[in-house]
């Protein structure tokens, strides 16, 4: 029977082998904790991911719920006093322990796959493309922490994430076709969030590139050194830009990201009429109340 983890405290108190998990004021940190192997992902440890992704999805559909009630104009929350005690997640935060973040498949998980069977390898190979689309779809923040190798699958949690940060020395790649395999599981994210074009000749040859490449094509944000100051020595980079997600109107922000993710599935005509009524229904909410107040004031509101 498949594992279904439902709160935050099943979560945290999980026997991973693969994972660390944390959670504290609305971020959940996700830490990759294979170092000996350089955070290569295996059968057990694309598992633990997809336990965690599926708990984050069945928590997204909760936390828009939750959402729902507590927006509602001139509601009090006593009158539901259930609701004092949910656990919101506003972001979520992918890094690693050891030096890389990780190293694409474990290369002795793929000698394995040669023993198995048709039907045994199709199963494994499915439970990553599930992982992906569970991560890329949902409308919760994510963030990525970057150092040393981010390769394969790897690069598949970067195209998840709406900010990635990586270090100075950070490298990367997509090297599947040097062994005789395809990345096709990373490929459809490839294209929905960054040119195509740009990536072809590492798809193609599978050769490494660093940061700086990373980020002229988009897969990174910010450049950091090792210290987690940018460029221009701004101190606690990546913290800052937490405490700016998880500070924001989280309804405004889970809707953004739900935007993004369909705006290209709807005609002119369907855009229009959605539009319309998101505006209309969050304008009448109480987030968007006490945001406009606040903003008047020139206060900061407490969401």
């Amino acid at each position: 029977m498949k594992n279904i983890i439902k709160s935050i405290k099943e979560l945290l108190e999980y026997n991973y082998q693969n994972l660390l998990i944390k959670y504290d004021d609305y971020l959940l940190t996700i830490i990759l904790n294979r170092p000996k192997v350089a955070n290569a992902l295996n059968h057990q440890f694309i598992e633990e991911l997809l336990l965690v992704a599926d708990f984050l999805e069945i928590h997204e559909k909760n936390q828009q719920e939750y959402y729902k009630i507590k927006n509602i104009k001139d509601f009090e929350l006593n009158i539901i006093p259930f609701i004092e005690e949910f656990q919101e997640i506003r972001c979520i935060l992918f890094q690693s322990n050891g030096k890389h973040f990780c190293s694409g498949a474990d290369l002795n998980w793929l000698k394995e796959g040669l023993e198995n069977t048709y039907d045994e390898n199709y199963l494994e190979s499915e439970k990553l493309v599930v992982l992906l689309e569970k991560l890329y779809y949902l409308t919760i923040p994510i963030v990525s922490k970057v150092k040393g190798y981010a390769v394969g699958g790897g690069v598949g949690i970067l195209l998840c994430s709406d900010i990635v940060f990586a270090d100075l020395d950070s490298k990367f790649g997509i090297s599947e076709v040097s062994i005789g395999v395809v990345p096709v599981a990373i490929i459809k994210y490839l294209k929905l969030k960054l040119k195509l074009s740009d990536f072809n000749p590492y798809l193609i040859t599978g050769e490494r590139f660093d940061v700086n490449i990373a980020k002229e094509i988009g897969l990174v944000n910010f450049i950091i050194d090792n210290n987690g100051n940018n460029n221009n020595n701004e101190n606690n980079i990546i913290d800052n830009y937490i405490n700016k997600i998880v500070n924001n109107a989280p309804i405004a922000v889970q809707k953004v990201k739900e935007i993004i993710n369909i705006i290209d599935l709807l005609d002119n005509k369907s855009y229009i009429k959605y539009s319309a009524e998101l505006i209309a229904k969050l304008r009448q909410g109480n987030e968007s109340i006490k945001g406009i107040e606040h903003f008047l004031n020139k206060e900061n509101p407490n969401f």
